[in-house]
């Protein structure tokens, strides 16, 4: 007996409301099309290599809203400065004009945060500067704490 192969379907799902319906046409062996879109079949190592790109994203994802958190822990805080030497920059990037530094001892008040798109946690504070009577503003990233 011959296999027979629906070339479209009208595809109905138990439990979805009755009036829903999706377009499906097999087009060859490795695609078909579900509402227009098409879709094709990938190989186990397309998967594989799908799946830990996603989970990368998802781990990323999870690390932001923690630095989140944590910067929010922090906001309108004193910290105290206990590395040797924290770099500050104008802006929250490392591309930015460097201002220095701060050194062990020192104690900012954070003003502000900001999460990078790679799960960076900057903090925003400022220092006076008792020559020119201005305050200096700055970022500096929490993981050089």
């Amino acid at each position: 007996m011959k296999d027979q192969t629906p070339t479209t379907a009208t595809l109905v799902l138990e439990g979805v409301d009755d009036n829903f319906e999706a377009y499906i046409e097999i087009v060859d062996s490795d695609t078909i099309l579900l509402d227009y879109e098409r879709i094709e079949k990938i190989t186990r190592d397309e998967l594989e290599e799908l799946l830990e790109k996603r989970r990368e994203e998802i781990a990323l994802q999870t690390k932001i809203e923690e630095m989140a958190d944590l910067g929010y822990d922090l906001l309108y805080t004193d910290i105290t400065i206990y590395q040797e030497k924290v770099d500050v920059w104008e802006e929250h990037d490392i591309y930015s004009d460097s201002y220095g530094y701060l050194q062990y001892g020192d104690e900012v008040y954070i003003d502000d945060v900001y999460v990078d798109e790679n799960g960076e946690l900057w903090l925003y504070s400022y220092v006076y500067n008792y020559n020119t009577y201005e305050y200096i503003y700055f970022w500096f990233r929490y993981s050089d704490l």
